[in-house]
């Protein structure tokens, strides 16, 4: 389990992939401090299990078909990745629970860098968006976001300059892909009302609902 809150930027020194799984290795800094073999660090909101470490340098093993669903497919070394601990039950919860199983991937429409926001607006799946509420939670490449605008198929954040500065957001550019997690309290309350509740086209739109009902 994670927060959302990353703790560090990571430096990516070797991409190594396979027929059936393959390896990331990064240059974690001081976030290596306390790390040891087998445990789970969040790589753009993935969670990924150490398999070596050497100094700052760690080694995590990736499976194919996670460099085929995230965008950690198109690291190239030298790419920054967003590095967040597992929570441990000590910690505080700064962000919102973010599990590390990426849902989807989004990619940069627009950006538009004002006076004192850094919005970007991303372009996604319907079924990623019927997941999302307005001013809720949604973890991008594992930042914990609030939603500043919805529609069908896209969304925008807004980056402050402490989230601009510490995270990789704000360097990539339009048409780049993005880690999406979707808030999973509320995929488990699609998941329990879409049970309770039978539609023609059998499709839940959490949306729709809470506008019905409002």
């Amino acid at each position: 389990m994670f927060t959302g809150i990353i703790q560090k930027k990571g430096k990516v020194v070797a991409v190594n992939k396979s027929v059936d799984a393959g390896s990331l290795t990064v240059d974690c800094g001081s976030l290596v401090e306390g790390a040891k073999f087998g445990d789970s660090i969040a790589n753009n909101g993935t969670c990924l299990t150490i398999a070596g470490i050497e100094g700052s340098i760690v080694v995590f093993d990736v499976m194919k078909c996670t460099y085929d669903s995230t965008n950690l497919g198109d690291l190239q070394v030298g790419d920054y990745v967003n590095l967040e601990k597992a929570l441990s039950f000590s910690g505080n919860l700064g962000g919102h629970m973010v599990t590390g199983h990426v849902d989807g991937c989004a990619t940069i429409a627009k950006i538009d860098d004002g006076e004192e926001f850094y919005t970007i607006t991303y372009s996604c799946s319907k079924k990623l968006t019927d997941e999302m509420v307005m001013k809720g939670s949604v973890a991008v490449d594992g930042v914990s976001m609030t939603i500043q605008d919805l529609q069908t198929g896209s969304f925008s954040i807004s980056l402050i300059p402490v989230t601009k500065a510490d995270t990789n957001l704000a360097t990539k550019q339009i048409g780049q892909k993005v880690n999406v997690e979707t808030d999973m309290i509320g995929k488990y309350v699609i998941k329990v009302v879409s049970n309770m509740l039978s539609q023609d086209d059998g499709e839940f739109n959490l949306n729709s609902l809470l506008q019905k009902n409002n």
